[in-house]
């Protein structure tokens, strides 16, 4: 409380930090049936200065519990082309969290998204990855609103 017996939420305690928030700004080529490493070019914020390359490292005396997103637009330029995409959340180069969508060749586009929540610490990295099967042909990650990759620590 503040004192007065009303809640105060600037005393719940945690800053939310490290966090940050990546968007794609160029269309990202798939082989197809590949899964591959999604690129994230641009930051829209990064408290810590822990976000490069596309990766989060969690920087020294940072660990605790996190909450990752990810999010990715799959493509095809053939009408009803998506087979299945997939998308991955990977902690230290292998699979913590992901999501597999199975299209049945219905759709030229369609997003998915990942959310985990990971017990991360100093020097642990998160990496996004994706794949999609497309009978052959090559899909893409869009560049918009709907591929991003962020997260914060929660405590």
């Amino acid at each position: 409380t503040d004192g007065s017996g009303n809640l105060s939420f600037a005393s719940a305690g945690g800053t939310n930090t490290p966090s940050f928030s990546a968007v794609k700004n160029a269309t990202q080529d798939l082989s197809d049936a590949v899964t591959a490493k999604i690129t994230f070019e641009t930051e829209e914020f990064d408290t810590d200065s822990a976000f490069a390359s596309s990766r989060f490292t969690v920087p020294s005396g940072k660990g605790g519990k996190y909450l990752i997103t990810s999010s990715i637009f799959f493509t095809h330029t053939s009408a009803n082309s998506l087979y299945t995409i997939n998308n991955f959340i990977y902690k230290n180069g292998s699979v913590v969290k992901a999501d597999n969508t199975y299209l049945n060749y219905g759709f030229t586009q369609h997003t998915m998204q990942v959310v985990a929540l990971l017990d991360l610490s100093a020097s642990d990295y998160i990496e996004i990855y994706g794949a999609s099967n497309s009978n052959g042909n090559t899909p893409k990650v869009e560049q918009n609103t709907a591929t991003f990759f962020s997260g914060f620590k929660l405590i």
